[in-house]
């Protein structure tokens, strides 16, 4: 907007993009950011969720869902561990007692949060807004739609060499060639 509102003495390194070609560049990305929806989910809502309410309990939800995930893969691997090893079984079955009381204060811990997050009703309607667009299985992103770009990403920055750089709510960022 400088460059437009000013001229090049402001922005020189400014680039101009055809905003069809922009427009389908943004499709593009958005599509490949939704093939994993859950994860894309998880992270757009906890950002929202934070931005709404300011409230680090909302970050921390999805810390612990990928920390409690974490957990539970060490666990399926210290059980395996535990049945094939001829060593010291009470070390193994020790450290999966830990590892599930960890889990299970995580647990806890994971309640508290959603709870002060789902009393949060403007919270609530943003992200059942994002849960329910990227809940659709017809959602595609054939045809650009402003509504849809808005709620879903923060920022867009046109770099140099006919790419552009997207930020989703969630903090996914993705990077698209403009052609």
């Amino acid at each position: 907007m400088s460059r437009v509102d000013h001229g090049t003495e402001f922005c020189k390194s400014s680039v101009t993009l055809d905003e069809e070609k922009l427009k389908k560049a943004i499709c593009r990305a958005l599509t490949v950011a939704v093939r994993d929806r859950k994860e894309v989910m998880g992270l757009i809502v906890s950002n929202l969720s934070y931005a709404f309410t300011g409230e680090n309990d909302v970050l921390d939800t999805y810390a612990i869902e990928k920390q409690m995930e974490t957990i539970k893969r060490e666990i399926d691997g210290n059980i395996e561990l535990l049945e094939r090893t001829e060593g010291d079984k009470g070390r193994i079955e020790k450290i999966i007692e830990r590892q599930t009381n960890e889990l299970a204060a995580l647990r806890e811990q994971l309640k508290l949060a959603q709870a002060k997050i789902e009393s949060n009703q403007s919270v609530n309607t943003e992200v059942e807004r994002i849960k329910k667009l990227l809940a659709d299985d017809s959602l595609n992103f054939d045809v650009y739609d402003d509504r849809t770009v808005r709620l879903l990403i923060e920022y867009i920055r046109v770099m140099e060499e006919g790419k552009i750089v997207i930020m989703l709510k969630g903090g996914i960022t993705i990077e698209e060639r403009v052609e």
